[in-house]
């Protein structure tokens, strides 16, 4: 097997890609991934474009962009340059080029979703989307597994959405479907753990659940997805969220283009896993009945930035290990020691996102007792290095290795 991509020789100074697309969120990291490509393997410039509007058109024709990137579009125009100039639409949440598509392995990210709440004990669980879309419905399906495994059955608010993943309700009809949302939140059990389809959602949820007075996180948890950077620190309280790795997919998206214009047949796909979790205050929360467990798990938050261990939680609760590791296992199905190392990769993995703090500092600030041991741990659980992991929220570990024909 070997990699679709070799140096390309191709002059493409003079010339665009065209790529459409609001300049927020999701799709500045896809442009932002595109461009890390280009600047390593092509001298294509992108020059974006909010709409399909006169200009893009008239850029085309003349051959000022010689290939588009179709990242969001309220009409079907761009198709009809599909056999002129090199293509790569991400309209339905996939990355798709000629015969080459690349996804989001949506079926993690409602396991992922699921298990953080789980892990955090909640019991009541519920799913804000629209599980009738087909790019969110496996990702909720996923999402409903998991939970059922564990004997938990989530309640569902759904909203009917457009083609490309928003309120197709007009200005009323928005209206009324947040009230409803407000009247649903308030009627739900509490403590509950809610998992929206994307950050923008959660963040409706937190003014709905302010405006009923219902209190984040002790009363009602938020995980969102996507990271959207904005979104999650304008919220109040910070929104927890599962970051997509849009970098990469836009690093890929450029990969294809180039290979496109080189007249390079490619044919593949690849599944790209979600980056992970990033954990903020609206995930914070310990929702157990026991109250050993409760106990515990609120010490290890409390003390994460201090090298304690199992001893220290034993010796503050005055319970022997196998009282609590029994309880632990009866109540949330892992081991103290478990839930000491999850909180703080949980944290690290936060301030690696977030913070400018080097990896020594992080790995202090979260109570490893050594660099080495961070990383180890880190590595254990993550798969990479925290170095490796702070890189990957840059270009979201874009590998060319990885896309093989």
């Amino acid at each position: 097997m070997k990699p679709i991509l070799t140096d390309v020789v191709i002059d493409l100074k003079n010339v665009s890609l065209a790529v459409v697309g609001p300049l927020s969120g999701p799709t500045k990291r896809i442009i932002l991934g595109a461009s890390s490509y280009l600047k390593e393997k092509a001298a294509l410039t992108i020059r974006p474009y909010t709409e399909l509007n006169f200009e893009y058109k008239r850029d085309i024709r003349e051959g000022q962009c010689v290939a588009q990137l179709i990242i969001e579009s309220e009409k079907d125009d761009w198709q009809e340059y599909e056999d002129q100039i090199a293509t790569v639409s991400l309209i339905d949440g996939q990355i798709r080029g000629k015969q080459s598509a690349i996804f989001i392995d949506d079926t993690l990210v409602g396991k992922m979703a699921a298990e953080s709440l789980l892990a955090r004990g909640f019991k009541c669980v519920a799913f804000v989307g629209n599980k009738h879309n087909p790019a969110l419905l496996q990702r909720y399906q996923s999402f409903n597994d998991r939970l059922m495994k564990s004997g938990v059955i989530p309640f569902l608010f759904y909203y009917p959405l457009d083609s490309y993943g928003r309120f197709d309700l007009g200005d009323e009809g928005r209206s009324y479907y947040f009230d409803k949302m407000g009247e649903w939140l308030e009627n739900l059990p509490k403590p509950i753990g809610i998992f929206t389809e994307n950050d923008w959602i959660g963040f409706e949820i937190s003014i709905a659940a302010k405006l009923k007075n219902i209190a984040i996180p002790q009363d009602l948890a938020i995980v969102g997805v996507d990271d959207d950077d904005f979104v999650c620190k304008i919220a109040k309280p910070n929104l927890a969220s599962i970051r997509i790795p849009y970098e990469r997919m836009g690093y890929y998206a450029a990969l294809l283009i180039v290979n496109q214009l080189a007249n390079r047949e490619v044919s593949t796909e690849l599944i790209l896993e979600p980056t992970g979790l990033i954990e903020r205050d609206s995930l914070k929360v310990t929702v157990v009945e026991d109250e050993v467990v409760r106990q515990a798990m609120e010490y290890i938050r409390e003390n994460l930035r201090k090298p304690i261990n199992v001893e220290d939680v034993l010796n503050h609760l005055g319970v022997s290990r196998s009282l609590l590791e029994r309880r632990f296992r009866e109540e949330i199905g892992t081991t103290p020691l478990v839930e000491l190392r999850r909180q703080r990769v949980e944290r690290a993995r936060e301030l690696l996102v977030d913070s400018h703090l080097s990896v020594n500092e992080i790995g202090e600030r979260c109570g490893f007792a050594s660099a080495i041991r961070f990383t180890t741990v880190f590595k254990e659980q993550e798969g990479v290095t925290p170095t490796e992991f702070r890189n990957s929220m840059i270009s979201d570990g874009a590998n060319q290795e990885e896309l093989q024909c």
